[in-house]
C-alpha cells in the first residue's frame, strides 16, 4: 500500500479527497497545511487522519507526496520530497521556471522516483475522443485551434505576485496543453497581457503555430466561463463548449449537419491518482515518459510567455 501525504487543504484538495479512489494500492496517510487549524477542520470534515504539524513530519509518514499548495512553493516542496526519497504528484504548474523543472527531473531520475504534474486534462476521455477525430480527419485538414478559459472573481491569492499568481499559470496552462496534445509542438509564440494592480496578469492571450496550424489561446480573471475549445478544419469544426464540466458535449459541425457526443468525465481526478500509483509500481511507464515530455514542453512555453509579457516574480 502506497502511503500518500498531502500538502494543502484548499478546494482542489477537497475535490481530490472526494474523488479519491477506493483502492488497495494507495491511501491518504497524512496531511499538512501551513495553517494547522484549517488542516484540522479539513481532516475532521473528510474523516482523514489527524494532520501533522510540519512538512518534515509529513515526509516521515508517507511514501509519496501530492503537492497542492501555492504556485511559489511547488518547486521547494517537490525538491525536498524527492531528496527525501518520496514520489511526487504536483499540481500545475509543476514549476514556474524551466531550469527548476530540469533540476527536479534530474533529482527524480537519479533516485529512480516518479515525478508527475497533476494536469487533469490527461485523463479527460473527451480529449482522447477529439484526438481520435482529428487523426481520422473527421473535419478534414486542421486549420486552427481556439481555446479560452476564464474565471471571474478569482480568489485573492490567485492575484498575489508573491504566490506565483496570475492567469497564465493558473488558467492558461490548460489551453496550452490542449494545443500541445491535440495539434503538436508549438513553433512560434507571440504573447500579450493585461496586468492587475498587484503585478500579475489578469488577461493573457497567446498566438502560436504548428506546421501552419494556428492557435489562439487565452485565459482571463475577468470573464466567468468553464472554457471553450474549438478546432477548425477544411470540412467542419469540433467544439467543446465547456471543457471542465462533468458532462463534456462534443459538437461536430460539417456540411450543415451537427453531431453531438457526450462523455462522462467525472473520474478525471480518480484516474489521475490511480495512474500515479501505477507509475510508482512500474506500470504504464511509456505513458509516464510521455507525460514528463509534455510537462517539459508546457513549462518551456509558459516560461517564454512569462518573459515576453514581462511577468516578473520576486522568487
Amino acid at each position: 500500500m502506497i502511503r500518500l501525504g498531502i500538502i494543502g487543504a484548499g478546494f482542489i484538495v477537497e475535490e481530490m479527497v472526494q474523488k479519491f479512489p477506493k483502492s488497495n494500492q494507495i491511501a491518504i496517510n497524512a496531511l499538512y497545511s501551513r495553517t494547522f487549524e484549517r488542516a484540522q477542520t479539513f481532516c475532521q470534515k473528510h474523516k482523514l487522519p489527524e494532520p501533522v504539524r510540519s512538512f518534515e513530519k509529513l515526509l516521515e509518514n508517507c511514501d509519496a507526496v501530492y503537492i497542492a499548495s501555492q504556485n511559489n512553493t511547488h518547486y521547494e516542496y517537490a525538491l525536498r520530497s524527492l531528496e527525501a526519497g518520496k514520489h511526487v504528484l504536483c499540481e500545475k504548474p509543476i514549476c514556474i521556471y524551466e531550469e527548476h523543472l530540469e533540476h527536479l527531473i534530474a533529482v527524480a531520475e537519479s533516485k529512480n522516483l516518479i515525478l508527475v504534474e497533476a494536469q487533469r486534462l490527461w485523463t479527460k476521455q473527451t480529449f482522447a475522443q477529439v484526438k481520435f477525430l482529428i487523426k481520422h480527419q473527421e473535419i478534414g485538414e486542421i486549420l486552427g485551434l481556439e481555446a479560452s478559459l476564464g474565471s471571474a472573481g478569482q480568489r485573492l491569492e490567485k492575484r498575489v505576485l508573491e504566490y506565483g499568481g496570475g492567469a497564465l499559470f493558473d488558467l492558461c496552462v490548460y489551453p496550452i496543453f490542449a494545443f500541445l496534445y491535440l495539434i503538436g509542438d508549438i513553433e512560434n509564440i507571440q504573447a500579450y497581457a493585461h496586468f492587475f494592480e498587484t503585478g500579475v496578469d489578469d488577461y493573457t492571450m497567446i498566438s502560436v503555430q504548428h506546421k501552419g496550424i494556428i492557435g489562439n489561446l487565452s485565459a482571463s480573471f475577468n470573464t466567468n466561463t468553464r472554457g471553450e475549445l474549438r478546432i477548425n478544419g477544411t470540412k467542419g469544426t469540433i467544439t467543446i463548449p465547456k471543457i471542465f464540466t462533468i458532462h463534456d458535449d462534443v459538437y461536430i459541425q460539417k456540411e450543415n449537419q451537427q453531431i453531438v457526443s457526450c462523455q462522462q468525465d467525472s473520474l478525471d481526478m480518480t484516474l489521475m491518482v490511480l495512474e500515479f500509483s501505477n507509475y510508482i509500481q512500474g506500470k504504464d511507464l511509456d505513458k509516464y515518459q510521455l507525460r514528463k515530455e509534455f510537462s517539459i514542453k508546457s513549462v518551456e512555453i509558459t516560461d517564454k510567455v512569462r518573459q515576453q509579457i514581462s511577468l516578473v516574480y520576486p522568487f
